[in-house]
């Protein structure tokens, strides 16, 4: 599992890109201890076979972004994680809220 601790601003999109299939989750800094401890956490993205997979930030704040790919291998996953903001996303996509 891989996590990065960004200030995101509401309406800009967070961009993953993953070498297999992976839970992607924007979790904030409330939820994200209840996440640490096994706990219910609320979340915004969900499991993504297809990349790029796009989550839209919900509002401004701390945010965590968690990808999680349950590999259990000698190779780990490859994994890029891109910030764009709103103006940015010019293509039609499916975009998780």
């Amino acid at each position: 599992m891989k996590s990065s601790r960004l200030f995101l601003v509401a309406n800009s999109y967070v961009k993953v890109v993953c070498s297999e299939p992976a839970k992607i989750l924007l979790i904030n800094e409330k939820h994200y201890d209840r996440f640490c401890r096994d706990s219910w956490a609320d979340y915004h993205g969900g499991f993504f076979c297809n990349f790029p997979a796009i989550v839209e930030v919900p509002y401004d704040g701390i945010w965590n972004i968690v990808i999680d790919t349950h590999s259990h291998g000698d190779t780990e996953s490859s994994v890029s994680i891109t910030i764009l903001p709103n103006h940015e996303l010019l293509e039609p996509q499916d975009v998780i809220k």
